[in-house]
């Protein structure tokens, strides 16, 4: 997961903007500029996107998803995407109740 992958979920879902704002995410810290890790906070409105995502829209969502550049690349079927955003989902509806951000770590 990276927030190339990231991108096509939000363009996935519809959200240009948030795709956008994904896009243009710097990290928060890392080790190495170069080499990482690095961790992003990613927007609130993924967090809120993810947390209030209707259960009857997974299915659908984890299609659109998968058939992104990136994710279908990187080798993500929907299956795995469905998974992948039960997953992301519970967390985001952990963070937005504790009012916290998500945050992504990344490393090469």
């Amino acid at each position: 997961m990276d927030t190339l992958v990231l991108e096509d979920l939000a363009v996935a879902m519809g959200r240009e903007q948030l795709a956008q704002a994904i896009q243009e995410l710097d990290p928060s810290c890392f080790d190495d500029e170069a080499q990482g890790p690095w961790i992003y906070v990613l927007p609130v409105a993924l967090r809120d996107a993810l947390a209030t995502l209707a259960p009857q829209e997974v299915g659908k969502l984890a299609k659109a998803w998968s058939a992104g550049e990136e994710a279908g690349a990187r080798g993500l079927t929907p299956l795995v995407a469905e998974g992948l955003l039960h997953a992301l989902q519970a967390l985001a509806v952990r963070a937005r109740g504790e009012g916290l951000p998500m945050l992504l770590w990344m490393s090469l």
